[in-house]
């Protein structure tokens, strides 16, 4: 039943990214709208939701932490905090700084991208992200490579190089559109990359999360960062 739920929760999350794309660049499609300001306006209509969310997960946590730790346990780890605390918290900072810079390179360029290509691209682009992870994690060692996968990455590929490739060759286009093409399609690796990196270091800050809402309270900051990396490149 578990696994029914992940499943249907990867096919949820295919589908609203083949939406986004099409919405995409109908937004984009105006005179004058930028792929940045575009993105902007999307960061400003979320960031109070996850604002909101991510408080009412501290707010639990913080609650839930001053239930269950005892005097005790804390005055016997403080001196080995107060010795590793400087070095963890830089850690624990970059961490959760570089998912919120990968999710705007993600978004930007995925804008970027269907400006300059199709939405058709955008979506094909999109199931490559599962190849990327994967090769990412067997690189650093998280993930194990089994033929299953391989054949599994073969047919992602596959699938995406038909419709990107063979449907430009379809298109009696000028040689500007078809720079613009290409060009999108470099975009849609970037966004791809971006998006592989960021769900592993996900990963890699909840493998010892403790808590039944850490995903939200991560997912909330990554994208507030973004929001911020993406307000400042507005402004520049």
């Amino acid at each position: 039943m578990a696994g029914g739920g992940v499943h249907g929760a990867l096919l949820l999350t295919q589908f609203c990214w083949g939406s986004a794309a099409v919405i995409n660049k109908l937004g984009l499609s105006g005179a004058g709208m930028s792929p940045v300001l575009f993105a902007l306006i999307r960061e400003a209509t979320a960031s109070p939701v996850l604002l909101i969310l991510l408080c009412t997960v501290k707010s639990r946590t913080r609650a839930s932490a001053s239930r269950n730790n005892s005097e005790e346990k804390a005055s016997a780890t403080s001196d080995s905090d107060a010795v590793e605390l400087p070095s963890r918290r830089c850690t624990s900072v970059c961490l959760r700084l570089l998912p919120g810079l990968f999710i705007f390179l993600d978004q930007l360029c995925s804008l970027t991208g269907t400006m300059l290509a199709d939405p058709v691209s955008a979506a094909a682009w999109q199931p490559s992200q599962v190849v990327f992870t994967v090769m990412l994690s067997v690189l650093i060692g998280m993930e194990t490579l089994t033929m299953w996968k391989c054949g599994s990455m073969l047919l992602t590929l596959s699938g995406a190089l038909c419709l990107t490739i063979l449907g430009r060759m379809t298109h009696h286009s000028s040689d500007r559109e078809i720079k613009n093409y290409s060009l999108g399609q470099v975009f849609f690796f970037v966004n791809c990359m971006s998006s592989s990196l960021e769900v592993i270091l996900w990963r890699k800050l909840l493998r010892h999360a403790t808590t039944e809402l850490a995903h939200l309270a991560v997912m909330a900051e990554s994208y507030l960062v973004a929001a911020c990396f993406m307000a400042g490149t507005c402004v520049l």
